[in-house]
């Protein structure tokens, strides 16, 4: 997760009006899969004694398993050995996507309104990644049953960006492609389905990704992906004055994150309560500011850790030295990079997230509270309320009404209930879990 200015969405061409099939990439649009290809391709490369870079990166970035051993060989400087370090690749990301596939933001909420169509339209997923393997992270994420048609890299003779896997999909689910609208992330993806005709909504994985589509948006939660494929626009992504986007909190009001009266209407100590301590727990507060929690959460915790994230240089600065002023030696500091927190899966009892979540909806960062959440742990959430007068926090707008909320958790891979209903005059409190 990154601190970004939020791209509007862009339009084209009308999308069709009568759509015959949805088909949908896999890895970085339904699924939040590209992270661990990236970590595994991290591995590989690290292996052979040469370094990850941006560049390597790219140059991976949407290659079928068939470009994979060229483009493998020619970074590692081994000719002759694609074909092993493919089968090398595929082994150790097999066994990480089958553990841990999780859906992408919005996901969930935008394949299930597919589904509750009158007359649902056909769905497919068309893929450069093994069809088995594909098969087996939608098992993981609960998704697999949503879909009519799977195409794998090993269907077609010619993959992305060649047309074949949308043509083929588009065969196997009895639709025409001129009808028929795909949803992608990378640009070897959406230049497979204009090839092959179909109206392309891009949904770009990583920020800054030039994608040649039809409509591209920041999220599968956006209004006018819904909108495009005929559904009312979804409950968590609509507000009053438009389609919810991130809204980031500007450092330069960090004071006001120190000012006594916020105790007024969000006390530290009941937050504290709504976590349920027992004072050994490992405690990941997550976009934690400028630290006042983190140090009440380390005082709380005096045979526990807590882990303190947060992604902006400067709220990153005063969270350092507010730790370092206070003594407080079960707190370590961990600043998001690439989108990731760097801190293994699982390894947390609780997560904490306040006044977080109307700043990263549709981005990884949900995925991400989800993956650092040992199976029988617990993420709070509390946040700025949309549905009551305030004049404190951000504008009413940009923030979510406890159902609104509890979608995005829901699309995100978590079961969520509301706790403290009543409590606290401008904000709303969630529990959630992991669904399994």
């Amino acid at each position: 997760m990154q601190r970004r200015e939020t791209p509007e969405t862009s339009r084209a061409p009308e999308p069709p009006q009568h759509i015959q099939a949805v088909v949908f990439d896999c890895d970085g649009l339904l699924l939040d899969t590209e992270k661990l290809w990236m970590r595994g391709e991290a591995e590989l490369v690290g292996r052979y004694g040469a370094e990850y870079t941006p560049e390597v990166r790219e140059r991976l970035f949407g290659v079928s398993a068939a470009g994979l051993g060229p483009a493998l060989e020619e970074i590692l400087g081994r000719p002759g050995e694609g074909e092993a370090l493919v089968r090398e690749l595929v082994s150790y990301c097999w066994e990480e996507i089958s553990r841990n596939a999780e859906p992408r933001p919005g996901a969930v909420g935008l394949v299930e309104a597919l589904l509750d169509q009158d007359g649902r339209t056909p769905l497919g997923v068309a893929s450069n990644s093994p069809r088995g393997l594909v098969e087996e992270a939608l098992q993981t994420a609960g998704l697999y049953e949503a879909f009519d048609v799977v195409v794998g890299y090993e269907d077609v003779r010619q993959p992305k960006p060649g047309p074949e896997p949308y043509l083929l999909c588009c065969e196997r689910l009895d639709a025409d492609p001129a009808h028929s609208v795909a949803l992608e992330d990378s640009p070897t993806g959406a230049a497979s389905a204009r090839a092959a005709g179909l109206y392309v909504i891009g949904v770009p994985s990583e920020p800054g990704i030039p994608l040649e589509a039809h409509q591209t948006a920041v999220s599968l939660h956006d209004p006018a992906v819904h909108a495009a494929l005929g559904l009312p626009g979804p409950e968590a992504g609509i507000r009053a004055g438009g389609p919810h986007t991130p809204h980031k909190f500007d450092p330069a009001r960090a004071s006001r994150l120190e000012d006594p009266d916020r105790q007024r209407f969000l006390p530290n100590a009941r937050i504290l309560e709504l976590l349920d301590l027992s004072g050994s727990e490992t405690v990941v507060d997550y976009g934690a500011g400028s630290g006042v929690l983190t140090a009440e959460l380390g005082r709380a915790l005096p045979h526990g850790t807590v882990h303190a994230v947060e992604e902006n240089p400067e709220m990153y600065r005063l969270l350092e030295e507010r730790i370092s002023d206070s003594g407080l030696v079960n707190v370590g500091l961990h600043e998001i990079r690439e989108n990731r927190v760097p801190l293994p899966d699982g390894c947390a009892g609780r997560v904490l997230a306040v006044n977080l979540l109307h700043e990263v909806v549709g981005e990884s960062a949900p995925g991400e509270m989800r993956r650092l959440l040992k199976p029988d742990g617990a993420l709070l959430v509390v946040d700025w309320r949309s549905d009551v007068d305030r004049d404190e926090g951000p504008p009413r707008h940009v923030t979510f009404d406890p159902e609104g909320a509890r979608r995005v958790l829901e699309d995100s891979g978590f079961l969520a209930e509301p706790v403290a209903e009543g409590e606290f005059p401008y904000h709303l409190a969630l529990l959630a879990r992991k669904r399994s």
